[in-house]
């Protein structure tokens, strides 16, 4: 018998040894791999170790991993520096990871962010300025007449 491989003791199905559950039937290959990180915490069913929600009472048990590759940088970063608000929505995400790389990402995106609105504040600022200042200038003209 090959040693990658396990019997469901339930249906006999040969199962990978990696599987946690049978292809066949679904039943846990080994049962003292139950432990309470395999138990949904709100209904207490087995569940398996790669459920984001449970399948029993559809609570959401984790959180969705969050990439930080560079393409997902280049993305989030982007969308913070050229739609400001947008980009808050995923930096937020990222400043609530426990992961030290992910809460920089997630800091960035908010500074990116407020970069971006101040720029965006001065050159509104500045175009507001010229518009009076030009207003002013024909209302003179025309007081002139």
């Amino acid at each position: 018998m090959d040693q990658n491989i396990i019997k469901c003791s339930h249906c006999q199905k040969s199962n990978l040894i990696t599987d946690n559950y049978c292809i066949n039937c679904g039943m846990l290959l080994r049962p003292s791999l139950i432990n309470e990180s395999q138990k949904c915490p709100f209904c207490a069913n087995i569940i398996k170790p790669e459920d984001i929600f449970c399948p029993y009472c559809g609570k959401k048990i984790r959180q969705k991993i969050l990439s930080s590759s560079i393409w997902r940088q280049i993305y989030i970063y982007s969308l913070s520096f050229l739609l400001p608000p947008l980009g808050l929505w995923p930096a937020f995400k990222y400043l609530r990871a426990s992961d030290k790389k992910l809460k920089a990402i997630g800091f960035v995106a908010v500074l990116l962010t407020f970069i971006s609105i101040m720029i965006a504040a001065v050159f509104a600022i500045n175009i507001m300025n010229q518009v009076n200042d030009e207003v002013s200038k024909q209302m003179q003209n025309l007081l002139q007449f």
